[in-house]
């Protein structure tokens, strides 16, 4: 079941549980900018930090409620330039391609996402629309139109 996903206070075991899915996986295609300095999440405020600052988060969760994969836009500016890229965290290449599918179907805006050449949502990205825009190093940038 996909739902989207606004953080409160009211919604701390979401959180608590959206950090143990960051934790686990440990994606290194999974961080946010701050200053000019790429963090990776490793402490539950950082993680409501990030979230906080989204345009949007889709989380894939079991009929348990227990929560298997996010997906997140974030906005980006640099100069004059204003982009919006997915942040994905998941166990599996189908939730991620499900995850994928709800922003493809609920977003308007062109989409960017930075992933390395072996990631394994890489075929995920590219059936759901993301062509390659460009690479540097082991990185390539995907683009959805």
């Amino acid at each position: 079941m996909l739902e989207t996903y606004n953080y409160s206070k009211k919604r701390t075991h979401d959180l608590a549980t959206l950090f143990k899915l960051v934790e686990n996986i440990r994606d290194s295609d999974f961080y946010y900018t701050e200053n000019n300095q790429r963090l990776y999440i490793t402490e539950k405020n950082q993680l409501k930090r990030f979230l906080n600052g989204a345009l949007v988060t889709y989380v894939s969760k079991d009929i348990y409620g227990d929560i298997h994969g996010l997906a997140t836009v974030i906005k980006s500016e640099g100069g004059e330039v204003k982009r919006y890229y997915v942040k994905m965290c998941s166990e599996d290449p189908e939730t991620a391609e499900n995850l994928l599918t709800a922003l493809s179907w609920n977003l308007e805006v062109d989409l960017y996402a930075k992933v390395k050449k072996n990631s394994p949502f890489l075929g995920a990205y590219k059936r759901k629309g993301f062509k390659f825009v460009g690479g540097r190093g082991r990185q390539i940038l995907l683009r959805r139109y």
